[in-house]
């Protein structure tokens, strides 16, 4: 049996032991940690044109480095995504779940003061929670796939943008499910899970 201990031995061989793994960082997975050091030593010891003296260290204002507009955006793509999956989960117990209401406002909505409950395919509760834990499964479980997809070929910037793209059309074919024709002749049922696992996948990037 292999032990933590020889795994990280191995590991250590591999990347070297004055290097270490820089995975969130651009350029090479492997950084060295002695290069590093000796840049540091030379900022600090080493003489050069405009070098700020101790004093200056000591007593001018720090100044926090400009943000980029790619990590602006990379929030608010995460925010959107979240939203959206949470927003798709939410439904999939009424709309998945209970029958389309005969005397409803043709969107899943019961008539005001009945005592029917909003739904539209009527697949079950056994369905809605199959459909609803697989799609859950996929969103926590293809980031690691994609992950390495994007380390290893895409970069991660381009899969987000196709992810976007992605999370998309699978709303724009989860709001086409919800068309009252489809509702009221029964066929929205393969769009919407169509749909579903479609966003899984881009959410998953």
């Amino acid at each position: 049996m292999v032990t933590a201990e020889a795994r990280t031995a191995d590991a250590q061989f591999i990347v070297g032991r004055d290097n270490h793994l820089a995975i969130d960082q651009p350029g090479a997975l492997a950084h060295s940690d002695k290069k590093g050091e000796e840049v540091d030593h030379a900022l600090i010891h080493d003489h050069y044109e405009g070098k700020p003296t101790d004093e200056e260290l000591n007593s001018l204002r720090k100044v926090a480095g400009k943000i980029p507009m790619n990590a602006y955006f990379l929030c608010f793509v995460e925010f959107c995504e979240r939203g959206s999956y949470y927003s798709s989960v939410g439904i999939i117990s009424n709309f998945v779940n209970r029958k389309f209401p005969t005397d409803g406002n043709g969107y899943g909505a019961p008539k005001r003061g009945s005592e029917q409950k909003p739904g539209a395919l009527g697949m079950g509760t056994v369905k809605a929670t199959a459909i609803s834990q697989s799609f859950k499964a996929l969103v926590y479980c293809l980031p690691v796939l994609f992950g390495y997809i994007s380390d290893q070929y895409t970069g991660r910037y381009k899969l987000i943008v196709w992810g976007v793209w992605i999370c998309g059309i699978a709303h724009i074919l989860m709001l086409s499910s919800g068309a009252p024709s489809l509702l009221s002749a029964g066929h929205s049922a393969a769009p919407f899970i169509i749909s579903l696992y479609v966003l899984a996948i881009g959410a998953g990037k």
